[in-house]
């Protein structure tokens, strides 16, 4: 007769990279399409991305200081959040909306749903 079968919680496939490495490689994964971008928008593409940055990192060592934990910039998360949203904001956008979709991006779309990899969308 065959083994019994074992039941396991999710993931039931497991790789040896890290969730903070994944964000590496997909941040990576962008860097084509940014390097178009910058080639046919130029300095307006350039400094969207600078205010999206910024105003992201700002959002992130206020977060992981209300939250008592180390700053965790080593992970990768706010370089593909800036990224991301970046490409998302029109080429000649104003700064205010950069600063808001930064804003709303990193405290809405990851710190409400439980911060770090741990919200439900993972």
């Amino acid at each position: 007769m065959n083994a019994p079968s074992r039941l396991s919680q999710a993931p039931f496939l497991h790789a040896r990279n890290s969730v903070a490495a994944r964000m590496w490689i997909s941040a990576a994964a962008l860097l084509p399409l940014w390097t178009l971008r910058l080639l046919a928008e130029g300095g307006s593409a350039l400094s969207t991305l600078a205010i999206v940055f910024f105003s992201c990192a700002v959002v992130e060592v206020f977060s992981w200081r209300f939250a008592s934990r180390r700053l965790g910039l080593a992970n990768g998360s706010l370089l593909l959040v800036t990224l991301l949203i970046g490409l998302v904001l029109p080429p000649r956008s104003p700064g205010w909306l950069a600063l808001v979709g930064a804003w709303g991006g990193m405290i809405l779309g990851r710190e409400l749903f439980g911060g770090f990899a741990q919200h439900v969308f993972h």
